[in-house]
């Protein structure tokens, strides 16, 4: 149950990011004046919050659905498939 709570957050944090960045660009267009220091370190921050949100969601997948390992002592989830 937590693990799928922590996929959904996974999924949900780039998709937020990603719509918030959408909002900023739609805004920033519509402005047709420079971008101020604070709008322009915004915008760089909206877009790197997209981006490393990516990562553990990529992590999260593959070791949720692709990694198949084992372990002596039948800890992980991937060994109580094993028994």
């Amino acid at each position: 149950m937590v693990e799928n709570l922590i996929l959904a957050l996974f999924l949900f944090l780039p998709g937020g990011a990603g719509l918030l960045l959408r909002d900023f660009f739609r805004r920033e267009r519509r402005q047709n004046s420079r971008p101020g220091v604070g709008r322009l370190i915004a915008g760089n921050c909206l877009g790197l919050l997209f981006l490393v949100s990516l990562i553990p969601l990529a992590g999260e997948i593959y070791f949720r659905f692709f990694d198949d390992s084992t372990d002596s002592v039948a800890y992980t989830k991937g060994a109580k498939r094993w028994m």
